[in-house]
């Protein structure tokens, strides 16, 4: 207890330089954990969700019976790819009954075209996740990053401030302390600021590439259950042979 009220009148007796680095410090430490508990629970949030969408997609046989029925999973990856895609689906769907119905003719339905439309919407819903799993993860590299050098600098601002009290005169420890113990307190916290960043910032990344390597499977899987229910449409647009 001596020694946390030592290291806190150490603070209030600093320099303002060393008062600066330290509140911008702490600052980027609070900042950090903000951003870690938010992403964190984001991430668990888009897991579990993606569960539940799973159960519903596999027990389903009806693009818009899955999209009503996971309506409130808004949070999980697949159901904001699925949407993407199944809006497209829905469009092009449209478009080629819509040209049947004005023309009077049936015409031939083209997988591939269908295909590509589709996947492009898939890759925008990949787009919008990645935008989200990816928003505030510079903040807490940033803040990796930058925190040990802030912390450094404190330290040898407290090192220039020992040596200066040997220039005026100062003989002994007492005369260098201070000096030394800002330096030593300016780099612990950059340390503790930086540290919990950095690893948070490894963890989140891995976690990201995961929620994309498996979108990249639904997306697949996806465009795969698309081709087959395009099969029955497909023969009633087709021309009756002559």
């Amino acid at each position: 207890m001596v020694d946390n009220l030592d290291v806190y009148n150490l603070i209030l007796t600093s320099g303002t330089t060393i008062k600066i680095v330290l509140f911008v410090l702490l600052l980027a430490s609070i900042i950090s954990w903000a951003v870690i508990i938010r992403k964190y629970r984001l991430i668990s949030v888009i897991k579990k969700h993606n569960n539940l969408f799973m159960d519903i997609y596999n027990s389903s046989t009806n693009f818009n019976e899955i999209t009503v029925d996971s309506e409130e999973l808004y949070l999980s990856s697949f159901r904001i790819v699925f949407v993407s895609g199944h809006e497209e689906l829905l469009e092009t769907k449209k478009y080629y009954i819509g040209r049947v119905a004005k023309s009077g003719k049936k015409e031939n339905y083209h997988f591939a075209d269908v295909s590509l439309i589709v996947s492009r919407g898939l890759q925008k819903g990949m787009g919008q996740v990645n935008i989200l799993i990816q928003d505030k993860l510079s903040t807490i590299a940033s803040i990796g990053a930058i925190s040990p050098f802030l912390g450094l600098f404190g330290t040898v601002w407290g090192i220039i401030n020992s040596f200066r009290s040997i220039a005026s005169g100062g003989i002994g420890i007492a005369s260098v302390a201070p000096g030394v113990a800002e330096a030593l307190v300016t780099t612990a916290i950059g340390l503790v600021a930086a540290i919990p960043a950095v690893l948070f910032y490894n963890y989140f990344a891995n976690e990201n590439l995961k929620i994309i390597e498996e979108m990249e499977m639904f997306e697949k899987k996806f465009l795969n259950d698309v081709e087959r229910s395009l099969i029955s449409l497909a023969q009633a647009l087709r021309p009756e042979p002559h």
